[in-house]
């Protein structure tokens, strides 16, 4: 899902329903607030995009991987992917994905950071279901979270596009006021607020324990920083106050439906830094939901 903030669109292509892959194209007007079907199924279009939920990048970039994410750098004309688990058939040893960019001008890969760098520089474990959000002011982009093998992550990490340095902000941004350890949750950024808004996500019971977890009051919450290579402060995002009830029992059946999204995670998230507006669709709700929902 990508948002085009100047004509007010956004576009949703694919994914997966839980049984299958999807290949159906879908705009949202949000002046007009309506979805139109741009195509029911684009395997069937010329050149068109087959049916999917990863994908593979050309040649000299990453593998096949899913779970990785992508942001651009408009300006520059680079789009930057990290991480992500490696499709090899072999399930039984998992590999991930490092850190490429890729030059739109140029068609050019170029790889930042592998899988198992040996710089000196403190490397950024590779991992898949994380977060990255790019600051094009300062050319930074911060990575974090996110899961590899069993473990599930609370570091952050911010790295220096433009003199390729990593610095640390957190080991575990848990214990300095931030998130449980998540994984799948989703992440946009306002770089002129300097603010990263962070959106739910799967978390372990214990992080020692393997049974993985969507909690039904998952809070939300914004990153805030002075400067991308020094560490921020966590704020939980606090829920609306429930409407009063109206005196002598009044019909709660009148009620319209809750205007704050249930808690979930794999969804998608984009950000209108103009409007100051997020826009959020699908995910998981409940591990249960995708089986008994029809």
């Amino acid at each position: 899902m990508c948002l085009d903030s100047d004509n007010g669109h956004i576009y949703l292509f694919g994914g997966w329903d839980g049984s299958k892959s999807l290949d159906d194209f879908w705009i949202y007007d949000i002046k007009s607030d309506r979805w139109r079907l741009i195509s029911p199924s684009t395997s069937f279009e010329k050149n068109g995009p087959v049916a999917m939920s990863c994908h593979k990048m050309s040649s000299g970039g990453p593998a096949l991987i899913f779970d990785h994410q992508m942001v651009m750098d408009c300006e520059a004309r680079i789009l930057y992917v990290s991480g992500g688990r490696v499709v090899d058939g072999d399930w039984e040893s998992p590999k991930y994905s490092g850190l490429y960019s890729y030059n739109v001008r140029t068609s050019w890969w170029k790889p930042l950071q592998a899988s198992s760098s040996s710089s000196s520089q403190p490397p950024i474990s590779p991992r898949f279901g994380h977060s990255m959000a790019l600051d094009p002011l300062t050319h930074t982009l911060f990575i974090f979270a996110g899961q590899r093998d069993d473990k599930y992550f609370s570091d952050m990490y911010a790295y220096d596009i433009t003199s390729n340095i990593v610095t640390e902000l957190f080991s575990s941004f848990s214990t300095s006021g931030g998130p449980d350890a998540c994984f799948i949750q989703r992440a946009v950024i306002d770089p002129g607020l300097k603010e990263i808004y962070v959106f739910c996500g799967l978390t372990r019971t214990q992080q020692s324990s393997a049974l993985t977890v969507l909690r039904s009051d998952a809070p939300n919450w914004i990153y805030q920083y002075t400067h991308p290579s020094e560490p921020g402060k966590w704020t939980q995002i606090l829920p609306e106050p429930e409407p009063e009830s109206e005196p002598y029992g009044g019909d709660e059946s009148s009620r319209g439906p809750s205007e704050v999204p249930v808690p979930r995670y794999a969804h998608q998230v984009v950000y209108d830094e103009g409007m100051k507006r997020v826009y959020m669709h699908g995910g998981n709700v409940k591990f249960s939901v995708r089986w008994t929902v029809r």
